[in-house]
């Protein structure tokens, strides 16, 4: 019962690791613009409209793309968590796990929503925030970030997440 219930956390965190992974790995970087899985989207699913999932991609593509692919990729883990809440097999201990799953992922849309627009208000209109249990990424379209920068994102991010500077990363992505 308990092993379920460590299942479907493991697979809700899992999840959007992966996605955060499979940006950071396919990123194009000043060497070199192709990517040795050609994109973003290994999961035969298509690029937003304006985007792109060929090798070469820039930041700004990127950024969609992955924004794009969060969603899919949290859609498909509420899907899961509804098949099991839903489910009139499923033990109690289960569903609770699988409830108090899908708050968390709430909260964690929710927060990373707020943190974007803060972010997009102060000058950082290109941004991907992405929360979990033990860290908060921001990815913001840059070649660079002065200190200021750093300290503004970091001053907003603290601000409405209450996490120490230490599980916050700032990633710049060259533009």
């Amino acid at each position: 019962i308990k092993k379920n219930g460590i299942i479907i956390a493991s697979l809700g965190l899992l999840l959007v690791a992966a996605g955060f992974l499979n940006f950071w790995l396919n990123r194009p970087n000043d060497d070199t613009q192709t990517s040795t899985t050609g994109g973003l989207l290994s999961s035969g699913r298509t690029a937003a409209p304006g985007t792109t999932n060929a090798p070469g991609s820039n930041s700004k593509d990127s950024l969609a793309v992955f924004a794009q692919q969060r969603e899919e990729t949290r859609e498909d883990v509420i899907t899961y968590l509804d098949s099991i809440i839903d489910n009139d097999k499923t033990d109690a201990s289960t569903l609770k796990l699988a409830q108090e799953e899908k708050l968390n992922l709430a909260r964690y849309m929710e927060l990373e929503m707020k943190i974007e627009g803060l972010l997009a208000s102060k000058g950082f209109t290109k941004n991907i925030v992405t929360c979990g249990e033990n860290s908060i990424n921001v990815v913001v379209q840059a070649t660079s970030l002065s200190e200021i920068q750093v300290a503004q994102i970091l001053d907003i991010v603290r601000e409405e997440s209450g996490e120490t500077a230490e599980k916050i990363k700032i990633i710049p992505v060259g533009s």
